[in-house]
């Protein structure tokens, strides 16, 4: 059992929130007031959003990227990805005091904007903005800002892409970093928090395949702390270059991300990663379901209807 503290009256314990069996807790333990605890936690993820920049692919027109965006067979597979690796580690965070903002278009056809709404509606962190094509950043910002206490204390904010997932605990981790970072951001008003472990998943008609990841700066698991008045957000920088930026810590040790490894990332993979991978199952296969909520069951899901996306395809 984990026990949980608002303010300076503990609450009852309550059990870690993962599946199949819960890392270990620190049994009988009351945390002392932490600095952390006056943090304001948000994270943001774009969900087909059509806005101007903001994606590895150009297009000639908004319309022409809207077309892109939402067509059926890329919509399907977005879904696909969301419900499989973004939500369950949301769901299962141990530290349930956040907001997870999902931006996307208010061009969205029918049939997936209530299809959205009612995934978000089981997760009761999701905040979902609705927006005409902006700039990526501009639009980032706004989506935000709906959100953030402008009198809540400083502001960690996290992003995800819609094919990455988190561990149940990294709410709870990215808030104690505060603690550590407590005299960079008396300092330099921001600083970064890296946590470097996780896996990259790939599913395809071949298979369903892992590698374990210890890589720097990638974006799922990639916190930023900033004052709340500031007029930027996570998304303004860069992932792989936010070292040059503004201090960093990273952390290592434990699973806390993971990627989805297909045509569509923002940032290109290397040969080798597809190289590497290897069938999940045995430890691997529960590492993934007992962190990330990432069960069997579902990857076996994703793998059928891929597959018969594929043959659909002709691929």
């Amino acid at each position: 059992m984990c026990p949980s503290r608002r303010g300076d009256q503990p609450i009852a314990p309550r059990p870690c929130l993962a599946t199949p069996r819960p890392l270990p807790c620190r049994r009988g333990h009351i945390q002392t007031r932490r600095t952390s605890l006056i943090v304001q936690i948000l994270g943001i993820c774009r969900f087909s959003y059509p806005c101007y920049g903001g994606f590895r692919r150009e297009h000639d027109t908004i319309q022409d990227r809207i077309d892109f965006l939402y067509g059926e067979e890329r919509l399907e597979e977005r879904f696909r990805y969301f419900e499989t690796f973004t939500l369950p580690g949301l769901r299962l965070q141990t530290d349930e005091d956040f907001k997870f903002v999902v931006l996307a278009g208010n061009q969205l056809p029918r049939a997936y904007d209530e299809r959205l709404k009612d995934l978000l509606a089981t997760l009761p962190q999701a905040r979902l903005v609705q927006y005409e094509p902006l700039n990526h950043r501009e639009a980032c910002l706004k989506a935000m800002r709906e959100h953030i206490d402008p009198d809540g204390g400083v502001c960690g904010q996290f992003r995800l892409d819609d094919d990455d997932g988190v561990s149940y605990r990294f709410v709870e981790r990215f808030r104690e970093a505060f603690d550590d970072g407590q005299g960079i951001m008396k300092r330099e008003h921001k600083f970064a928090v890296d946590y470097n472990q996780g896996f990259t998943v790939s599913i395809d008609e071949t298979g369903i395949r892992a590698c374990a990841q210890q890589r720097q700066y990638w974006t799922p698991a990639l916190g930023v702390y900033i004052r709340p008045h500031i007029d930027k957000t996570v998304v303004h920088f860069r992932h792989d270059t936010i070292w040059r930026q503004m201090t960093t810590l990273t952390y290592t040790g434990e699973d806390m991300f993971v990627r989805g490894l297909n045509s569509t990332n923002g940032t290109p993979f290397k040969k080798k990663d597809f190289e590497e991978m290897l069938p999940i199952e045995g430890e691997v296969a529960q590492r993934l379901s007992r962190s990330f909520g990432i069960t069997g069951e579902a990857l076996a899901k994703f793998h059928d209807a891929e597959s018969k996306a594929s043959a659909r395809a002709g691929r």
